[in-house]
């Protein structure tokens, strides 16, 4: 932008670590985060996104309350390794009946 020093301005902000430093409390509605930025100003403002965080400040489970055991089922279905369910298994690796087989 006309008049700015990004050399300068990019200079503080290597030295010290809280220059420039933002911090924005969001809420999550409905399961979903959004979230931007508007220019402050009559659009003479330059903006630099760096080294920036998503840090969850919600409550934080206290523990394990107790342990359901669930028999296990066994069925002929196949599975890939990460545990979705394949119709028609080609060649790979894949878990069947709670053991990893080859398919050559």
């Amino acid at each position: 932008c006309s008049g700015s020093n990004f050399d300068a301005e990019r200079n503080k902000m290597a030295d010290n670590k809280e220059y420039a430093a933002l911090s924005v409390t969001v809420n999550v509605v409905g399961g979903k985060l959004t979230y931007g930025i508007a220019e402050p100003s009559e659009g003479s403002t330059w903006l630099v996104w760096d080294h920036f965080q998503l840090i969850y400040n919600g409550p934080v489970a206290a523990g394990i309350q107790g342990v359901t055991e669930l028999p296990v089922v066994q069925t002929d279905a196949y599975y890939d390794l990460l545990g979705r369910k394949v119709s028609h298994p080609k060649h790979g690796i894949y878990i069947h009946k709670g053991k990893k087989i080859l398919v050559k």
